[in-house]
C-alpha cells in the first residue's frame, strides 16, 4: 500500500519544465511595434470550452501558466485595436508554447485570425529536457499486438529493450523449464540508462511496480491521450529515477457525449499455415489459439455546479486468451480417503493402476478499468480525480502431463489506485498544486479452481510399462 501527498506552491514564474502542464506566453505588439500594455490574452480549451484569461504587463508581456494539456485557441482583444484569434493549438505536458500577437487599428468590428503552424516538431528552447511525446494520432493510429500503450516507446529511436530480453520469444513447449530473464530486470532502456530504474507515472503520480522494475498499472489505449518519454534532465520534483521517465496522461470528459466500443478476435482458424506444415501430415494442423479482446470507453459531460462544470470519462478492457493442457497420468484404482484423487478412465495397467486421460482448460483472464473526473472552473482553478483497477490470472502455466487439475496455478496480480488533484492558478505569479494518491499492488499467485485454499500433494507413479510404452 502507498500513499502520496503533495503541496507545492510556486511564488515566481513556473519553470518550464513542469512535465504536466502546458503554459503559453508571447508579447502583444501593434503594427508600429511598439508594446501593448493591458491586452486581455484569453486561452480556450477545445476539449472542455474552459477559458483561462490574463493580461499584458508593462512589456507587453503575458503569460498563461498552470494549464492542463490539450487543443486550445488564443485570443488577444485591447480597446482600440481588432480582435486577434490563433488557430488551433496543441500543448503538451511540460511544453512552453510561444505565440506573439500584433494588433491592428480597430477599422471594422471584426475579429482577425492568424494562422499559427501546429508542427508536429516544435523546439522549446527554454526546456532543459531531452525527449519527445506521443501524441493521441499515433496511438489510435498505430497498432499494437498487445494491447499496451507502453509498448509505443520502442518505436522512439533512443528505447532499447533490457539485456537478455525474452519478451518477443514465443512460449515454446511447456514441458521444458528452460531459464528466464529475471523479473528485475524491467521492460526498456531509455538513452542507455538502467532499464529497471525508470519512472513511471500517470498524470505525474507514481505508477511504479519496485519489485519488478516495471509499471504498476496499464491504461486501455482508448484511454490514454498522451504518453511523454523523458530521456534525462528532468525537474527535481521527478527524481528517484536512475533511468528515463514516462508520464502517461488519460483522457478526460468532453462537453459532449462520446465514446467507442471494440472487440478484437483471434482465432487459429482464421491464420494461414506454413507450407512446411501443410507438407507433413503430422503437422497439417495449425497450433490452436483463441483470442477475445471486448472493451469500451464513454466520457461527457456531468453537469455544472455554480461556476463549476464538470465532466467524466471512463473506459475498460476484457482480455481472454483460451488454453488447454492435456493431462495423461496414472493413478491407484483403489482410493485412499485421506489423499481422494480421480478414478482411472483408461485402460488398467497392472492391477492397482489405471490410466486417466483429461483435457482441462488453462486460459488466461485481466481486466482493466479506468474512470476519470474533473471538474473546472475559468478562473484557472481545476480538481480532477481517477481511479484505476487492473486484475489478471493467468493459468497458461499449467504443463499437463502426469499433474492433474488440482495441481493447476495461478498467477497474476491486482492493481487498485485512486488520486486526486488541485490545480489552481492564483495569479501570473502564484499558482498551487495539490495530490493525493493512495494505491495498492498484490500478486495473485497461488492454487487456481476450486481448490484454493486446500493443499496440494505431488506424487510421481513411473510407469511400470517401461520408457517404450
Amino acid at each position: 500500500m502507498r500513499v502520496i501527498l503533495g503541496l507545492i506552491c510556486l511564488l515566481l514564474n513556473p519553470v518550464a519544465d513542469d512535465l504536466d502542464r502546458v503554459t503559453f506566453s508571447g508579447r502583444v505588439t501593434d503594427l508600429m511595434g511598439h508594446v501593448v500594455i493591458d491586452v486581455r490574452v484569453s486561452a480556450r480549451r477545445i476539449e472542455s470550452e474552459a477559458e483561462y484569461v490574463v493580461g499584458s504587463n508593462g512589456q507587453g508581456e503575458y503569460r498563461l501558466i498552470n494549464l492542463p494539456p490539450g487543443l486550445y485557441v488564443l485570443r488577444a482583444d485591447a480597446p482600440g485595436f481588432r480582435a486577434v484569434v490563433s488557430a488551433p493549438l496543441s500543448g503538451s505536458g511540460g511544453e512552453l508554447v510561444r505565440l506573439d500577437f500584433t494588433l491592428g487599428p480597430a477599422q471594422v468590428v471584426e475579429a482577425m485570425q492568424i494562422v499559427a503552424r501546429d508542427s508536429a516538431i516544435r523546439v522549446d528552447p527554454t526546456r532543459t529536457v531531452v525527449g519527445t511525446t506521443i501524441g493521441s494520432n499515433e496511438i489510435e493510429q498505430l497498432p499494437v499486438e498487445s494491447r499496451n500503450p507502453l509498448d509505443l516507446v520502442f518505436t522512439l529511436s533512443t528505447t532499447m529493450p533490457p539485456g537478455l530480453s525474452d519478451r518477443d520469444l514465443a512460449e515454446g513447449d511447456r514441458q521444458l523449464s528452460y531459464r528466464r530473464t529475471p523479473v528485475e530486470n524491467g521492460i526498456f532502456s531509455l538513452a542507455g540508462g538502467t532499464p529497471y530504474s525508470n519512472n513511471v507515472t500517470i498524470e505525474g503520480l507514481d505508477n511504479n511496480d519496485d519489485r519488478e522494475g516495471r509499471e504498476r498499472f496499464v491504461p486501455v489505449p482508448a484511454g490514454t491521450v498522451e504518453i511523454q518519454v523523458v530521456n534525462n534532465q528532468f525537474a527535481a520534483e521527478y527524481g528517484r529515477a536512475a533511468g528515463g521517465r514516462v508520464n502517461l496522461r488519460l483522457r478526460g470528459g468532453r462537453d459532449r457525449v462520446h465514446g467507442e466500443v471494440f472487440s478484437y478476435y483471434r482465432d487459429a482458424r482464421l491464420n494461414a499455415n506454413s507450407f512446411f506444415r501443410n507438407a507433413d501430415p503430422g503437422r497439417g494442423h495449425r497450433l490452436p489459439f483463441f483470442n477475445l479482446n471486448p472493451g469500451m470507453a464513454l466520457g461527457g459531460p456531468v453537469g455544472r455546479f455554480r461556476q463549476w462544470r464538470a465532466r467524466s470519462f471512463g473506459a475498460f478492457e476484457y482480455d481472454f486468451v483460451d488454453d488447454r493442457a492435456e493431462i495423461r497420468a496414472l493413478l491407484p484404482v483403489e482410493r485412499n480417503p485421506r489423499f481422494p484423487l480421480p478414478r482411472p478412465n483408461g485402460a488398467t495397467v497392472g492391477p492397482s493402476l489405471g490410466l486417466y486421460d483429461l483435457t482441462v482448460r488453462s486460459p488466461r483472464r485481466s481486466l482493466t478499468f479506468q474512470h476519470r473526473t474533473e471538474m473546472e472552473k475559468s478562473s484557472g482553478h481545476q480538481i480532477s480525480s481517477f481511479v484505476t483497477y487492473a486484475g489478471s490470472r493467468d493459468e497458461r502455466g499449467f504443463p499437463g502431463g502426469r499433474r492433474l487439475a488440482e495441481t493447476m496455478r495461478q498467477s497474476g496480480r491486482g492493481s487498485f489506485s485512486w488520486s486526486v488533484s488541485d490545480q489552481w492558478t492564483i495569479t501570473r505569479f502564484l499558482f498551487n498544486s495539490f495530490r493525493l494518491q493512495w494505491s495498492q499492488l498484490g500478486p495473485r499467485d497461488g492454487p487456481g479452481g476450486r481448490n484454493r485454499q486446500s493443499p496440494v500433494v505431488l506424487i510421481e507413479i513411473d510407469d511400470p510399462r517401461g520408457a517404450e510404452a
